[in-house]
């Protein structure tokens, strides 16, 4: 399960995310996949409303499919 705390964002990983261009877009996304999966244990459940998973977190946490793809590539790395 995935958690976070208090010091989030002193973190050095997430400072060096915030580092990369877009790398603040990138922190928010993360934090809101993040919450989005507080009441699911640490999971995210997915309707299969759209073609592909970024898509549809696109369509839950109000931001691009475009970033949620290159912060789940920045996040798998």
């Amino acid at each position: 399960m995935v958690k976070t705390t208090k010091d989030f964002f002193s973190d050095k990983k997430m400072k060096k995310m915030r580092l990369i261009a877009g790398g603040e877009i990138y922190t928010i996304i993360y934090f809101k996949l993040l919450l989005e999966s507080l009441d699911n244990g640490g999971l995210i459940e997915f309707e299969n409303i759209c073609d592909n998973p970024a898509e549809e977190l696109s369509l839950m946490i109000d931001e691009t499919a475009d970033n949620i793809k290159a912060c789940l590539v920045i996040l798998e790395n």
